[in-house]
């Protein structure tokens, strides 16, 4: 009877401790399966930081790359902008080099045309006054033969000369008149030239 009545004791203290190991091994599991998803969410927080630490080097990988391309892009505008601004100032240094010349010949050619034009007024004023000296000359070759005239007919009625001898006097006097009035006119020329 003792044992009848041990019996459920037992039984009890069995299905207590078998409670108890039961409890205690599946809080151990269930402090396994925490830590192990512990661990796995650490790892997963671990895997999650170190992607977005290199997603963020990336990033700031491709930023860098970028602001290098825009750099290196902002220097060949510049480079190319130099160049096109060196090239304009070498044209229209060219240009007005061409302006400078072509204004050059333009005054020479002004020049030139108006030294033309004074050698032709002057040749027109010398042609007028030759002109003029030609009909004086004539003026005075008129005047003189009828002044010869007149004294070859005195000469040959005072001195009774032959009409011969008063041809030679006056052909003599009429060079040596010549000679003179073309002296005077050769002066008038050098003085008016």
């Amino acid at each position: 009877m003792s044992w009848l009545l041990l019996l459920p004791v037992v039984v009890a203290l069995a299905l207590f401790v078998g409670y108890f190991a039961q409890k205690l091994a599946t809080a151990r599991k269930l402090g396994d399966a925490e830590s192990r998803a512990q661990r796995i969410l650490d790892d997963a927080k671990r895997l999650v930081d170190q992607a977005s630490r290199e997603s963020e080097s990336k990033i700031r990988e491709a930023e860098a790359k970028v602001r290098a391309g825009e750099l290196e892009a902002k220097e060949l505008v510049l480079k190319v902008r130099t160049e096109l601004d060196q090239e304009g100032r070498a044209r229209q240094k060219e240009i007005q080099e061409v302006e400078r010349r072509i204004i050059q010949q333009e005054e020479q050619l002004t020049r030139r045309l108006d030294q033309l034009d004074r050698r032709e007024t002057d040749a027109q004023a010398r042609e007028r006054g030759l002109g003029e000296r030609e009909r004086a000359v004539a003026a005075s070759e008129a005047r003189l033969s009828t002044a010869l005239e007149e004294q070859r007919r005195k000469l040959e009625g005072i001195a009774g000369l032959t009409a011969e001898e008063a041809k030679r006097q006056l052909l003599a006097q009429m060079e040596a008149e010549a000679r003179r009035e073309a002296q005077l006119v050769a002066m008038r020329l050098e003085e008016e030239a």
